[in-house]
């Protein structure tokens, strides 16, 4: 079990029985249970819409400067692509998939690229995450 880490959201500004809708990419280093614990205590329905790009999966070779977006602390990375990673990334994601499941909060994985009407089509849709009429 991974401590929290600073950049993991808390968030305490829900209210009961509502529907909770949270907008993230998902790419912290702590485990999911504290924000779903949270989300699911509070009743409602819970979704979690996560944007993706398949770039992030799948990094090319080279130099890259980082940038943390909640900091706005820059980094310069040489980016050796491997299994290692690979593996890591889909098993983060399977830790969230299956956090969700446990705490009955709807994830869907939407696309960055293409309208927002088309990146709600896919998974958010068949996931139940919304609706489209």
């Amino acid at each position: 079990s991974l401590p929290p880490d600073e950049s993991m959201p808390s968030i305490s500004i829900w209210r009961p029985n509502g529907m909770k809708i949270f907008i993230s990419d998902l790419l912290y280093p702590g485990e999911p249970d504290n924000l779903l614990e949270t989300m699911a205590s509070l009743k409602g329905m819970s979704v979690i819409l996560a944007p993706t790009l398949q770039e992030e999966a799948e990094l090319p070779a080279g130099n890259a400067r980082l940038k943390n977006c909640e900091s706005g602390h820059l980094r310069r990375q040489l980016i050796t692509p491997s299994r290692r990673y690979a593996r890591a990334y889909a098993s983060h994601f399977e830790l969230w998939i299956s956090a969700c499941l446990r705490r009955q909060t709807v994830l869907a994985r939407v696309p960055c690229k293409g309208t927002l009407t088309e990146a709600l089509s896919g998974e958010a849709l068949r996931q139940g995450a919304v609706e489209l009429s």
